[in-house]
């Protein structure tokens, strides 16, 4: 009886080391990478300063969802020259094809790329539910692009979403703090928007899982 159960133990200790070798040399998949192209910022209401900070909220939001779920985004460097080598101009709306950002995510070697629009802003007063404490709101409308760049199809084709921002009824405060200024709002519903947008992304499956994406490329190369 002893021996049979030292032998059963000496066979488990084995197949237990066997596994954590192979788990130990089996390299992990690295993480999807993701090229954020320079927003296009299409609003004819705000000032150019204005329209810089909410260019520039929405990279950041894009590149904090990415990052918070796993993907690996490229410096703005890398997407710039690769922008360059294909002489890209995204004033020319031509280049808003899966086809083309493909090109450049190519390029860039992305994985995937991601691209909005900001074609309208805007900030006005709302009356909420206290007729008495009227709320300064920012809307802004998007339409955004996700590509994926070894395929060259569009995951998200262009979808418009339309975000929001404003102050809380009771406090007076905004419920986004970022940037300054009295359209400030306007930031805040830019962030709205891509946030809703990305969420189409994210909910599509095996795309959300950057561990699944990345092990899906190598498959098809």
């Amino acid at each position: 009886m002893a021996t049979r159960f030292a032998v059963s133990v000496t066979l488990v200790l084995l197949v237990f080391s066997i596994h954590s070798s192979f788990a130990a040399d089996t390299p992990a998949a690295p993480p999807a990478t993701v090229a954020i192209m320079p927003v296009v910022n299409l609003t004819t209401r705000s000032w150019d300063e204005l329209k810089a900070k909410q260019s520039q909220r929405a990279v950041d939001e894009m590149t904090s969802r990415f990052d918070g779920h796993g993907y690996k985004v490229l410096g703005a460097a890398a997407v710039a020259a690769a922008e360059d080598a294909q002489k890209v101009d995204y004033a020319d709306q031509s280049n808003w094809t899966a086809v083309r950002l493909a090109q450049v995510g190519i390029a860039a070697h992305a994985d995937f790329v991601a691209f909005l629009v900001i074609t309208d802003t805007h900030q006005g007063w709302r009356h909420g539910m206290l007729l008495l404490a009227p709320q300064r709101e920012g809307e802004a409308k998007t339409t955004f692009f996700l590509v994926d760049v070894r395929s060259g199809a569009a995951i998200v084709d262009g979808v418009k979403e339309s975000g929001k921002a404003r102050e809380s009824e009771l406090s007076g405060f905004i419920t986004d703090g970022y940037g300054e200024g009295s359209s400030k709002y306007t930031l805040g519903a830019v962030a709205d928007a891509v946030d809703k947008s990305l969420k189409l992304f994210f909910a599509l499956g095996p795309q959300a899982n950057p561990v699944s994406a990345a092990v899906a490329s190598n498959t098809r190369s």
